[in-house]
């Protein structure tokens, strides 16, 4: 793994300090800072599976109104779908 981080076919994830993800030495663009937000609570659960309720708490807090929250979660799937399309991303 030693000459893995510079080889551009690895993505690799930065949680400590600023949220980013690198593939090789590139940057890439990790969106806004709500989408960053979503990229961190994601991957600090580190694989497990998570509920769209919980990514909503995670990133808006709680709310009560039922349509803000299918609204919400829609909004999350959507974001980490369009990761795998984008060809900026990983």
């Amino acid at each position: 793994m030693a000459g893995a981080a510079g080889d551009g076919r690895h993505v690799w994830f930065t949680v400590l300090g600023p949220v980013g993800i690198r593939r090789g030495e590139q940057q890439l663009d990790a969106g806004s800072p709500r989408k960053r937000a979503l990229l961190a609570a994601l991957l600090i659960r580190g694989g497990r599976g998570t509920s769209v309720a919980e990514l909503i708490h995670a990133l808006w807090g709680r709310t009560r109104r039922r349509t803000r929250r299918l609204l919400y979660g829609r909004t999350c799937v959507g974001w980490v779908r369009s990761w795998g399309r984008t060809p900026a991303c990983w």
